[in-house]
C-alpha cells in the first residue's frame, strides 16, 4: 500500500473503519501504559543467536530486577529475531504472562517502521533490558530513548 504525500494544508476526514499502523500501536501502548504493573522491554541486536540471547537473559534477569528496584509484571517486545524473540519466549517464565508484542509495520511504514515502534514500545515502558553489539542502530534508538527519559536502562554490549 503506498501512502500519499503529507499536505500540511489538507483537511483531515477520518473513515469509521480505517486506522493508521501506527496509530493501532500507539493505542495499544496507551492501554498497557495504564495497566497496574512495572513494564520491562526486552530488546537487543538482530544478529545474536537466540540460544545465546536466553542464556544472557536468565543469567542477568536478577541482577536487572534489583536495579529496576521492582517486580516485572510484563515484558514487551519488539518481535525481531534474536533477544526481541527470546523475550518473547521468556515471558511466561519470567513474569507469569504473555509477552506483549509490538511488531513493527515494515510493510506500510518502510524504514520508519522500526523507530516508530521503538516509541510506541518507550511510551509505555518503565525500563529497558537490552543486548547489543554496539552498532546496531535500531538498539541504539532504543538505548538513546530510555536514556532520554531517564528510565533504568540494564546493558549488556556483546562487541
Amino acid at each position: 500500500m503506498k501512502r500519499p504525500k503529507f499536505d500540511p494544508h489538507a483537511r483531515i476526514e477520518a473513515q469509521d473503519n480505517w486506522v493508521a499502523p501506527s496509530t493501532k500501536l500507539a493505542v495499544r501502548a496507551l492501554k498497557l501504559r495504564k495497566e497496574p504493573g512495572y513494564k520491562v522491554i526486552i530488546a537487543g541486536s538482530r544478529h545474536i543467536d537466540q540460544t545465546r540471547a536466553k542464556k544472557l537473559i536468565h543469567e542477568h534477569w536478577k541482577t536487572a530486577c534489583g536495579l529496576y528496584r521492582s517486580h516485572v509484571t510484563h515484558i514487551i517486545s519488539g518481535c525481531a529475531p534474536g533477544p526481541d524473540t527470546a523475550g518473547i519466549e521468556l515471558a511466561l517464565k519470567l513474569t507469569g504472562r504473555d509477552a506483549v508484542k509490538f511488531p513493527a509495520d515494515w510493510d506500510g511504514l518502510g524504514k520508519a517502521a522500526g523507530p516508530m515502534r521503538n516509541i510506541d514500545m518507550m511510551s509505555c515502558a518503565d525500563a529497558l533490558f537490552i543486548l547489543w553489539d554496539g552498532k546496531s542502530r535500531g538498539s541504539r534508538h532504543m538505548l538513546t530513548l530510555m536514556e532520554m527519559r531517564n528510565r533504568p536502562v540494564f546493558e549488556i554490549e556483546l562487541g
